[in-house]
């Protein structure tokens, strides 16, 4: 005798094998899409794209319907941009910029939090590769070891663990250095923390802090994200680092460590 199955498990077996289409997702309002129908035929793709003055922050532009009745992939999420004159960074989901105001590691770390942002910090070579991209000369960046030699930290309390010193750095050369800039190429090189140099800072993308924002586009870099006019925000990020005593010491074999590139000026004058 033949065992008949549950009509529940009929129901969704014959969905299975009889499923021709996919439906679609409901859109968000900042989501544009290919399609004007509910659902597609299976073997078809779907095709989405952010609507004008926002760009990607997760999620596929591309879902394709399988066999299975339904979307491969994810939603494409959609969000606003940073600041004018700010860049944003989809892997770290923040926003950069350099500031060429020559001032001192303590006076950077400061004027970055009067912006609700930190020094800028350089966790991987996505995040190094941007501020060079910024750079205009070298410039601090929110590494230091103030607080125990050779142990440097990011502006954030995070530890050092991606690293691009320069050949022979940090060498902690001369009266003591104890705070690192970016030096032509992306390399890095610690520096006496009194000295002045640019900076980079660095903000939470304001969509993940609840900031309201009005945005503009940039025809000017086509490849960056659109620019926003954020409204002000009380800073989140960890107060500026307090500086440790540096006691004049001198050096066993003077001068700045060996290999230093052509491309820069010798240790110890401004960049």
């Amino acid at each position: 005798m033949q065992r008949k199955l549950p009509t529940q498990m009929l129901r969704i077996y014959h969905s299975q094998i009889s499923a021709t289409t996919c439906p679609l997702d409901k859109l968000n309002p900042h989501v544009n899409t290919s399609e004007e129908r509910s659902e597609v035929p299976i073997g078809t793709s779907v095709t989405y794209s952010c609507v004008e003055t926002y760009y990607e922050v997760s999620g596929d532009t591309v879902r394709g319907c399988d066999v299975s009745g339904s979307l491969t992939g994810t939603a494409l999420q959609c969000g606003q941009g940073c600041p004018p004159g700010w860049y944003f960074l989809r892997e770290t989901l923040s926003c950069y910029h350099q500031f060429d105001t020559k001032i001192r590691f303590s006076e950077a770390e400061a004027a970055c939090a009067s912006h609700g942002a930190i020094l800028s910090t350089s966790k991987s070579s996505a995040e190094n590769d941007l501020l060079l991209r910024l750079r205009q000369g070298d410039a601090w960046i929110g590494l230091n070891d103030t607080s125990s030699e050779n142990n440097f930290v990011w502006s954030d309390g995070s530890p050092l663990i991606y690293a691009r010193w320069h050949r022979g750095e940090p060498n902690n050369w001369g009266s003591g250095e104890d705070c690192a800039v970016m030096r032509p190429g992306g390399t890095w090189d610690d520096r006496s923390c009194g000295r002045k140099y640019r900076y980079f800072c660095k903000m939470p993308y304001p969509a993940s802090t609840g900031t309201t924002t009005t945005t503009t586009m940039n025809p000017e870099t086509p490849t960056w994200p659109p620019v926003t006019t954020m409204k002000t925000e009380t800073p989140t990020w960890p107060t500026p680092t307090t500086m440790k005593p540096t006691t004049p010491t001198t050096p066993t074999t003077p001068g700045p460590s060996t290999g230093q590139t052509t491309l820069t000026t010798t240790k110890g004058k401004d960049c």
